[in-house]
């Protein structure tokens, strides 16, 4: 009966790649720019760039592997203790420009996979990195650790003919100080490869 059952899986994963290769060619290159808007105050707006090469397991289904890098904007606050005088912050954070990258594995689903515009949701799970960086003001400075966290993405988006638009929710941990790194990326991509076989 195991066996049995084991037999019906594959033929049905094996049936369902074939039909992908029926309709669509399967392997694409989503190459695209966004925006993200930061959900925390101690981060502002950024900019990036991404590459997410995807197979097509099924006409329903694709997995593939997001490749982002920009620069996004941070606020930075200078915190000094003076014994025996309090801390002293300066109520005017200084702006740095920082380098944030990203790497997961993705998966969308196409809701309708045989239309000319085509809607889908989608996921991922990899790392988000923040490299270290100094900072400098006056007789005060300070190195600030890098970044390495494991996060997630949520998506919704559409495609059409080599066009693909989508708004990505990016759960990224949160920052040496406790700040949150998430943002939410609106994101214009051109599929290279894919589409339909003729």
């Amino acid at each position: 009966m195991n066996k049995s059952l084991l037999l019906f899986v594959l033929f049905a994963l094996v049936s369902s790649s074939a039909c992908a290769q029926c309709y669509y060619k399967p392997f694409r290159v989503d190459a695209g720019l966004g925006c993200g808007i930061s959900t925390s105050s101690g981060y502002k707006t950024s900019v990036f760039f991404a590459l997410e090469p995807k197979y097509a397991v099924s006409p329903s289904f694709a997995i593939g592997a997001r490749l982002e890098a920009g620069i996004m904007s941070a606020k930075t606050y200078v915190v000094v203790i003076e014994t025996p005088l309090p801390a002293w912050c300066d109520p005017e954070p200084d702006t740095d420009f920082i380098v944030k990258m990203s790497v997961m594995a993705t998966l969308d689903w196409y809701i309708l996979p045989k239309a000319e515009l085509r809607p889908f949701v989608g996921c991922g799970v990899g790392g988000y990195f923040i490299p270290d960086r100094s900072f400098d003001k006056g007789a005060y400075a300070a190195d600030i650790p890098a970044v390495r966290n494991l996060g997630g993405m949520m998506r919704v988006g559409v495609d059409y003919w080599h066009i693909r638009l989508a708004a990505e929710y990016n759960l990224g941990g949160k920052d040496s100080f406790g700040n949150r790194i998430d943002y939410v990326g609106i994101k214009l991509s051109f599929i290279l490869g894919g589409g339909d076989k003729m």
